[in-house]
């Protein structure tokens, strides 16, 4: 892709003629109208706004298949961030192992980097032991975890009430202390707009300087806009 871009980025010049750059459309400036109300329940289009502003350049943005990959195209990235994801190939679980690769590259590159990922719980069921190689290494990614009970994009495109789309819950706090033996490590879960806030407002937070796994309770169906709107077309779609 990165090839192909700069083929066009070349070439649509001479098919501009008399166009006139217009500005972003409102709902792509929708992070900056972020508002904060500390008891209210945490939800995806709050957190995708929120993390827009924890951001920063040079951040390596990993998001797992799932509401991840939709939401994450809604908050906003300043330059210099790579961002990681996976859509086409639909494989849930890479991307907790796709942290712990990033975060071994980022040490090498530099070691204040941070490595930030976003992942279903669900998704980390199948992959959950790539955490131990963070570990092991003495690496430090941000994990955040989203926990709204199940398949989300499953239940809203292929059945909300097949059990199959049921995960088994997990006592998320108990992880890092399973893995992170000998490797200091922060537990963290968080379930209000209030509690996210002050998280990633915090100077300390911030530093990358051991592995956390924050857990996000987030409602049942709760899912990004554009995830919905993808569903319906689904059903219409689907026989």
């Amino acid at each position: 892709m990165q090839y192909a871009l700069e083929r066009l980025i070349e070439t649509l010049p001479q098919f501009l003629g008399d166009y006139t750059p217009v500005p972003l459309p409102t709902s792509q400036l929708a992070y900056k109208d972020v508002t904060v109300e500390d008891d209210a329940a945490l939800t995806q289009d709050f957190l995708w706004k929120r993390v827009s502003h924890f951001f920063r350049p040079n951040d390596i943005i990993i998001s797992e298949t799932g509401t991840s990959a939709f939401g994450i195209v809604q908050s906003h990235f300043p330059g210099k961030v790579i961002g990681i994801s996976q859509v086409l190939y639909g494989s849930i679980g890479f991307a907790t192992g796709c942290a712990a690769g990033c975060s071994f590259a980022a040490e090498e590159l530099d070691p204040t980097r941070r490595v930030i990922l976003f992942t279903g719980e669900g998704s980390m069921q199948l992959t959950v032991q790539s955490i131990s190689d963070c570990c092991r290494w003495n690496l430090n990614p941000y994990l955040f975890v989203l926990n709204n009970s199940g398949y989300t994009i499953e239940k809203l495109i292929h059945g909300p009430k097949k059990d199959y789309n049921n995960i088994q819950p997990w006592d998320y706090s108990k992880v890092l202390s399973c893995f992170a033996t000998n490797h200091e490590y922060e537990n963290c879960r968080v379930s209000s707009q209030g509690q996210l806030d002050s998280l990633l407002s915090s100077q300390k937070f911030n530093t990358p300087d051991k592995i956390r796994m924050i857990e996000l309770m987030l409602p049942a169906f709760d899912a990004p806009q554009n995830l919905v709107e993808q569903a319906k077309i689904s059903e219409k779609t689907n026989v």
